[in-house]
């Protein structure tokens, strides 16, 4: 295990998609503008994250999905490895790496601990203790990655920003998070894992579902559905789906391995997305 992260890194930096910025991206001042946009992938991704795949992963799924399966809201574990299977098919990657025993066992371990009701943190901290401080509900406390600040607009300091505003914040406030836990050197091999993969998927959740819900709307076939549970959900439904998502990958990167991560956490989105 001591050089897993070292020896993992390196492993995924041969995969990881460019970060590499175009003269649009640079030439474009949010400052002056205040109608809402698309987040782009350059703007999720962080490359000093050697788990920043993960996130590209996550949201590659979720497309797949969406694009491959008539009813949609027919999802259970079963029906998701297969649909993983193909995507893996798709990418040309190996899904002999999934152990499937294991992957229905930890999406198991997000129902018995109540993914959708208030106590999902504490009692996923039963199996991965880490990611909650002693005596706080949270993971990795004090921690800006928590969502509902940026996304819940009764509650933020600036009613003014805009949605793609709030969410860029957002992004941003994570990759300062990342410098930290790349460096904090308390931190075991395992612990960094996890959270590294815990905070690129939040980066990629929230861009992804901020694209959907803000700016294509009935242009993804996400919306509908999305729509649908937002209304139950209530006006900070990005904090949620946010939250699920990265919890979700950080107790499946430390359960099984990264991308299972990524693969665990798309489908705690799509099943809280869909209901």
């Amino acid at each position: 295990m001591k050089n897993l992260f070292f020896t993992t890194a390196l492993i995924l930096g041969s995969l990881m998609i460019s970060c590499d910025t175009t003269q649009a991206d640079e030439d474009l001042d949010l400052t002056q503008k205040k109608e809402e946009r698309e987040i782009t992938a350059k703007e999720m991704c962080n490359e000093k994250n050697p788990y920043d795949e993960q996130g590209v992963i996550h949201n590659e799924l979720l497309d797949f999905y969406i694009a491959h399966t008539e009813d949609v809201k027919d999802i259970n574990p079963d029906r998701w490895i297969a649909i993983t299977k193909e995507f893996y098919e798709s990418k040309k990657m190996d899904f002999n790496t999934v152990d499937i025993g294991t992957f229905k066992e930890a999406i198991y371990i997000f129902e018995e601990a109540n993914m959708y009701g208030d106590n999902l943190i504490l009692n996923l901290c039963e199996y991965v203790p880490f990611l909650c401080n002693i005596g706080t509900p949270g993971p990795y406390n004090p921690s800006p990655t928590w969502p509902d600040p940026f996304f819940n607009s009764e509650g933020n300091d600036d009613e003014n920003l805009t949605d793609t505003e709030r969410a860029l914040n957002y992004l941003q406030s994570i990759k300062t998070e990342e410098n930290k836990i790349l460096e904090n050197s308390e931190l075991n091999d395992e612990e960094r894992i996890a959270l590294l993969n815990y905070t690129a998927v939040a980066r990629y959740s929230a861009g992804y579902w901020h694209n959907v819900m803000r700016v294509q709307k009935s242009k993804s076939d996400w919306y509908e559905f999305a729509e649908q549970s937002v209304a139950a959900i209530g006006p900070c439904y990005l904090c949620d789906v946010v939250r699920v998502d990265a919890v979700a990958t950080a107790v499946g990167s430390a359960l099984l391995n990264d991308t299972t991560g990524a693969i665990l956490g798309a489908y705690a989105s799509a099943v809280f997305m869909l209901y």
